[in-house]
């Protein structure tokens, strides 16, 4: 059953990216802000942002006491992503989607997931997409710092090399 779930989902992943239903990196009407933060309630949370929620995403974001990561971090490490249990292949499925705007490469996904399966931290999977130049081009077009993510690995916390303190994990 957890199989036919996790194929589901990653299809309907791939789907949503090939039809161009995935929130666009910046369209004509709205502010690109927004269309980060709303990119990033569809992508990872799968739902449309409650008002306070949005709000309080797109204030850090314009106020610059939050970068990309850090809110990016506190999306994908909140407790509503991750009482999902996605698989580590929808996973890596969502860090593509939603951090470089693409499906994954066969090859590239294969070396993600398998990271994983050896027992890899999501939060070191996690660094390597936030820290791509693929990210910092969609911070960028949205007008955001893009920030750094450091994974302490396993030996302790994982935290977000920016000169702003990461309390945002709570929020989503």
């Amino acid at each position: 059953m957890k199989k036919k779930f996790t194929k589901l989902i990653s299809l309907v992943l791939i789907v949503v990216v090939l039809l161009g239903i995935a929130m666009p990196i910046a369209s004509a009407s709205g502010d690109a802000i927004d269309q980060f933060v709303t990119r990033l309630y569809r992508n990872i949370l799968f739902r449309e942002s409650d008002s306070a929620g949005f709000q309080y995403w797109t204030s850090v974001l314009r106020n610059r006491t939050q970068t990309g990561a850090n809110v990016a971090h506190g999306f994908f490490f909140s407790q509503e992503f991750i009482n999902r249990r996605f698989s580590n292949e929808v996973f890596v499925d969502t860090l593509y989607m939603t951090l470089m705007n693409r499906t994954p490469d066969a090859a590239g996904k294969s070396h993600w997931v398998g990271r994983l399966n050896q027992g890899w931290p999501r939060e070191d999977i996690f660094a390597g997409f936030v820290n791509s130049v693929e990210f910092d081009g969609i911070c960028n077009a949205a007008g955001i710092t893009r920030g750094t993510y450091t994974s302490a690995g396993r030996r302790g916390p994982y935290i977000c090399n920016t000169p702003v303190q990461n309390n945002s994990s709570k929020r989503a």
